[in-house]
């Protein structure tokens, strides 16, 4: 699993991938727990992200499709506040055990 633990890499997180190089996803791992909004631009697959709390619990889950380098693209915004992303190939969450009612094990 790649990390995303700085805001540097928390900004990158998967642009410009064409595939996950064998990795799972992609964890972020922040300093707060808040509302959570990620956008896909400049991103090239599409990705499925789950937020989960500070004490690991799932909050919500989106699909989210790829966005050219546009100002255009949308938010995908968590349903409560979040202390971890866990971004995967879209379709995949299952797979990865996120799924309503499932726990983070940060």
């Amino acid at each position: 699993m790649l990390t995303a633990d700085t805001p540097s890499q928390q900004q990158q997180g998967l642009m410009r991938q064409d595939d996950l190089d064998g990795y799972d996803g992609m964890i972020f791992r922040f300093d707060d727990e808040q509302e959570r909004s990620f956008w896909m631009r400049n991103t090239r697959i599409p990705l499925s992200i789950a937020f989960f709390s500070a004490g690991g619990g799932f909050v919500s889950a989106s699909d989210m499709e790829p966005c050219g380098d546009s100002p255009q693209c949308p938010n995908y915004s968590s349903r409560g506040p979040a202390k971890y992303a866990l971004e995967v190939l879209q379709g995949r969450l299952p797979s990865a055990g996120a799924t309503p009612g499932s726990r983070l094990a940060a």
